[in-house]
């Protein structure tokens, strides 16, 4: 945060209320020892922000809030300034500057110390490192990924190199940019080593790009792979994407390297374009699936024009669809399409309509911030002879009746071909 009184007033009128048609505010140009001054945050001679003026009797309605502005690097003198401007001289503006804050470094200011000795035990404690779940778990069909949310299973380590854990606050023995916070994944690698995060299989793409943000030590490299098409994570901080375009099934790749202790961290993952999945619709009828109503706590399905509906309101706790019985030869994919729009709310795969929740995997939830629709693959082997979808909801008085949608599910072979689909 910048102190307010490096700025002074440039024109002798009052920042903070006013009433010309124009004032400004503007910094003292801090030196260094030898009386120069440099930053590398701007490429402008004066960093300027224009604030409109806005009536006082209007100004809850009419502020226009934060104001953000990046600048790049520039090695010459300059100062910020804040231009306040009248736009109507028959009444009175009135502008409030609250809190000013600057990211990024000045040459006056000391770099953050390079973290040169990686200590795993130590990384471990300070991110509060856990393993994920493995592999073998629900995951959703899209690749964005929030850590924030779930383990993002979509994303697979094979080799028990990646953890997850929390980014420790202003921490002095591994201090880490402004971009990286909250949840994230890490590769922890000890000596010279090679580890991937890669995406489960994506059937096709076209125009698809995933965009990764990262942060890595020193001795620690990073990359993102595609069809054979790397992008290497060139900065210790920042962002990398790849772009792919297929018809035939293939994988992103995260891939990072040491040649010392070394870690990478990845804050999120996002992507655009298109990724193909095969989707078919519930919206007609239930098919070979029933909605069970075998105790006092359930509702009903019904057919609506997206799929099939639920409504769980106080009183009532789940609906179930459940499957007809079936053999399987080899393990084959479920996929399941449901929008779930309720905090509190959970989908889960059970074994069948009597399983005990212990019995049964959490598709999706219960951290529901907004209603979002999504595509979640399950493997099933051959011991599996039916499942039931449990759509479940305890919380209505706390947070109110909870809605789902169920738009599709689709059975396929590890090779794609299509088994069966509602």
């Amino acid at each position: 945060m910048l102190d307010i009184t490096r700025f002074k007033d440039i024109t002798g009128t009052e920042a903070m209320g006013f009433n010309p048609n124009h004032a400004s505010l503007s910094t003292i140009h801090p030196l260094d020892n030898s009386g120069k001054y440099y930053s590398p945050l701007s490429t402008l001679e004066v960093f300027r922000i224009l604030v409109k003026s806005w009536h006082t009797s209007r100004m809850r309605r009419d502020s226009p809030g934060p104001i953000e502005i990046d600048v790049d690097a520039y090695s010459q003198p300059f100062r910020y300034t804040f231009e306040m401007i009248a736009f109507d001289e028959s009444s009175i503006g009135l502008v409030v500057l609250s809190d000013i804050h600057v990211k990024g470094l000045l040459c006056s200011e000391a770099p953050p110390p390079v973290v040169t000795t990686i200590d795993p035990p130590t990384i471990a404690s300070l991110f509060g490192l856990q393993q994920g779940p493995g592999p073998h778990v629900p995951y959703p069909l899209d690749l964005n990924c929030d850590f924030s949310q779930d383990y993002c299973s979509q994303w697979v380590n094979d080799d028990g190199l990646v953890s997850y854990g929390v980014v420790p606050m202003n921490s002095k023995k591994f201090p880490v940019p402004n971009g990286i916070e909250g949840n994230v994944a890490i590769f922890v690698l000890e000596g010279v080593k090679t580890s991937t995060l890669r995406s489960r299989e994506v059937p096709c793409a076209s125009n698809a790009t995933v965009t990764v943000t990262y942060m890595r030590s020193e001795y620690g490299f990073v990359r993102l792979c595609a069809l054979g098409h790397c992008v290497d994570g060139s900065n210790t901080f920042g962002e990398m994407s790849v772009s792919a375009s297929s018809k035939e099934p293939f994988e992103f790749s995260i891939v990072a390297a040491s040649h010392k202790n070394a870690v990478v961290v990845i804050s999120s993952i996002s992507t655009s374009g298109n990724t193909m999945f095969a989707s078919v619709h519930l919206a007609e009828h239930l098919c070979n699936y029933k909605s069970l109503l075998e105790k006092d706590d359930n509702v009903p399905l019904t057919i609506g024009p997206s799929g099939a509906m639920a409504t769980i309101s106080k009183g009532k706790h789940r609906a179930i669809l459940r499957s007809a019985h079936f053999d399987l030869t080899s393990p084959v994919i479920l996929n399941i399409t449901v929008t779930q729009a309720t905090y509190g709310s959970r989908v889960l795969l059970c074994p069948d309509s009597t399983s005990d929740s212990e019995s049964c995997h959490e598709l999706l939830g219960p951290r529901v911030e907004k209603p979002m629709r999504r595509s979640v693959l399950f493997h099933l082997d051959v011991e599996a002879h039916q499942f039931a979808v449990v759509l479940y909801h305890d919380k209505a008085e706390q947070f109110g009746p909870a809605q789902f949608t169920i738009h599709s599910i689709d059975l396929k072979t590890a090779d794609s071909g299509q088994m069966c689909q509602s």
